[in-house]
């Protein structure tokens, strides 16, 4: 019925919902139904390998930490996936709105004022 990719993308997606369905078993009666749920899971399983390869390499370039805080990082993200990657997100998007914070109080306390 399917081909060797499409059934261990089924296979881990019973693993990722401990099989349990989303969805009745009888919308899987539908084969409409069954596909869609099937380009569903495959999409969100890469766009989940997509955020924990992008973590990997924001963790690896980050200059803000010396490298055993990267190496903590890195088993975080990849020890406990979902809930590393969004920390990780989390930590970067603070990193950003403490930077711009920051350069802010920097530019208020000392202006360039070009005097002619």
């Amino acid at each position: 019925m399917f081909s060797g990719a499409w059934r261990i993308l089924w296979h881990t997606k019973d693993v990722l919902t401990l099989g349990f369905s989303v969805f009745p078993l009888a919308l899987f009666q539908n084969p409409t139904a069954q596909a869609l749920y099937q380009y569903t899971v495959l999409a969100l399983i890469f766009i989940w390998i997509a955020s924990v390869l992008y973590c990997i390499f924001t963790v690896h370039r980050s200059p803000y930490f010396n490298e055993i805080q990267k190496l903590k990082w890195l088993l975080f993200i990849l020890g406990l996936p979902y809930f590393g990657v969004l920390a990780w997100f989390l930590r970067v998007h603070r990193e950003k709105k403490d930077v711009a914070a920051a350069n802010q109080t920097d530019t208020a306390s000392n202006p360039h004022d070009e005097e002619k």
